[in-house]
């Protein structure tokens, strides 16, 4: 367990920030949002690579009939009192009065696992344009979760070699799995295409004092033939599972800027689960992932899009910095990737040869929510059999509104006016908070005098088949 205020010298600022005006708190469910133009970043994991022993099925698992269907379970670990990782192994399922923000506080208990399941819901649906709409199941229902029979320090003990880790990691998806069918045997498991543990405590990832180095990482693992786990009376076989925190939180930090307390170390689920999820889809990690330096940077969920950082102001005038609540879109290789069939279909994809030459092209923006007659929101320009360039038009604010606003859920126990998990962007003048698709208004832009938000244009991906896979 620890409580880790870190000094000045440990914090470091690598991507976006966000102020918001007006609003406190998430209060009264709506938040107004300003970007500014700061942000933190994250460790990445040297051997989570490994945890892909095998060539996923995706094609398989899309024609299922239950690539829309997650399962999810809970679990923790014995309870210790381990200063080499954060929490004891348990689930916080009171509210805790030094946690000073709303958005991600605890309780941390299926309810608010069910809430943050239902902001990625939202996230995949403008992913997708309205394509995907996932469904989920959190387990289990009767108990706060699934208890291991070791401590999370066991899972991932410090300084081994990436062979012992990956061992590590499938006993931890092995025993998960187990256990879950054996204390719940009613669980379909067969019903389900993807699968997620969700743990006590925090992640490797977001200890930047590495005071905690045996947090278990966020990772997605796929197993290779033998590794599998049977459930079902040994009917049915789950090779793969993503894996993400109870909360992100850690190592907070106070520091004076200017005569102002700045509170940092929070974070949101979204962008972990939203992350790790992308892979269970059939999503690739657009980082380098030899050295884990950035490629294609905020403009993909899968590289750095999700380590936005919104500003909050409590009470007292002090700022609070939450990572993570407000994760762009995939970019048009992602979204290709996963949705070209449907987009061929509904006229969001186009191949450049269907375009009458010299003529005008419309291109919709990703993050524009659109209605009626489709506008193609992806072109392919083919360069010989193997490469290509993927258009699209990337815009924080397509709407025209001069910003966006996020729409939260989930009642904070000490005051209901509060919420606890951002569900979705929404516009400004919306009084009924529809959901919008803006989740792009991250991406780096600028403001006016009047302070709207500006920024966006076209976005061009080159793909060379040889080298991608």
């Amino acid at each position: 367990m620890k409580n880790t205020i870190l000094p000045n010298a440990l914090y470091s600022f690598i991507v976006i920030i966000l102020v918001y005006s007006f609003a406190s708190q998430l209060s009264a469910q709506k938040m107004n949002l300003k970007p500014v133009g700061r942000s933190v970043g994250q460790k990445k994991h040297p051997f989570t690579e490994r945890l892909i022993q095998a060539q996923d099925d995706v094609a398989t698992r899309k024609s299922g009939g239950n690539y829309r269907k997650l399962l999810v379970i809970l679990v923790d670990f014995q309870e210790d009192d381990d200063p080499g990782s954060t929490g004891n192994g348990k689930f916080v399922l009171e509210a805790d009065p030094s946690y000073l923000y709303s958005v991600a506080a605890p309780p941390h208990d299926r309810e608010y696992f069910e809430a943050n399941l239902e902001a990625m819901r939202y996230y995949y649906l403008a992913a997708s344009a309205g394509a995907y709409d996932l469904e989920y199941d959190v387990w289990p229902k009767d108990k706060t979760a699934y208890t291991l029979s070791h401590t999370m320090a066991y899972y991932n003990p410090p300084d081994v070699g990436s062979d012992e880790f990956v061992a590590k990691m499938e006993e931890y998806f092995k025993e998960a799995f187990e256990t879950a069918d054996i204390e719940d045997p009613e669980i379909d498991f067969a019903s389900y295409a993807h699968y997620m543990i969700i743990h006590a405590g925090s992640d490797w990832q977001h200890d930047i004092a590495g005071d905690s180095p045996q947090d278990i990482p966020s990772f997605f693992i796929r197993v290779a033939e033998g590794k599998q786990v049977n459930v079902d009376d040994g009917n049915h076989q789950i090779y793969h599972a993503c894996n993400v925190p109870a909360t992100i939180s850690q190592d907070f930090r106070s520091e004076e800027s200017g005569g102002q307390t700045i509170h940092s170390g929070y974070g949101a689920l979204n962008a972990v689960l939203f992350h790790e999820f992308g892979h269970s889809l059939g999503l690739v990690d657009l980082y380098n992932v030899r050295n884990f330096s950035p490629m294609v940077g905020s403009f993909d969920i899968m590289d750095s899009g999700g380590a936005g950082i919104l500003v909050d102001m409590l009470e007292n005038g002090d700022l609070v910095y939450l990572e993570g609540a407000m994760p762009a879109l995939p970019g048009a290789f992602s979204r290709f990737l996963l949705f070209e069939e449907d987009f061929k279909a509904r006229g969001l994809f186009k191949e450049v040869t269907d375009l009458k030459p010299y003529s005008r092209i419309d291109l919709a923006a990703s993050s524009m929510k659109q209605s009626g007659s489709n506008k193609p929101s992806i072109i392919r320009f083919q360069i010989n059999p193997d490469e290509y360039y993927l258009i699209e038009n990337r815009n924080l604010d397509p709407d025209n509104d001069g910003g966006t606003a996020v729409f939260g859920t989930l009642e904070h126990p000490d005051d209901p006016s509060k919420k606890r998990v951002i569900l979705y962007p929404t516009a400004y003048e919306d009084d009924s908070n529809m959901p919008t698709y803006e989740y792009d208004y991250l991406l780096p832009s600028f403001m006016d005098a009047q302070g709207n938000v500006k920024g966006g244009g076209i976005l061009a991906w080159r793909g060379n088949e040889k080298v991608l896979y």
